[in-house]
């Protein structure tokens, strides 16, 4: 069985989307039970979210390319021009 590639647009809006659920829980029991400290877990594990969303958000390491031909110079024109 072979699997599909890895899809690093949908991990990457996988991760913002389960970074800002986590968040808005983490700061609505925040407000319910008046204590930061006991959704620390949740607020962490969003903030872990985010570093994987930022990490997949950086190009991947490619082989180095070939040099890129240079065009030929432009020979110049020893065209006069016509002046009316």
């Amino acid at each position: 069985m072979k699997f599909p590639a890895f899809d690093r647009d949908l991990a990457r809006t996988v991760l913002f989307s389960v970074a800002v659920v986590l968040m808005v829980i983490g700061i609505y029991q925040s407000i319910v039970w008046n204590s930061v400290l006991r959704n620390y877990e949740l607020f962490m594990l969003a903030c872990i979210c985010l570093l994987l969303y930022r990490l997949l958000k950086l190009p991947e390491k490619a082989a180095p390319a070939a040099p890129a031909k240079t065009p030929p110079a432009n020979k110049p024109q020893n065209k006069s021009k016509k002046r009316r």
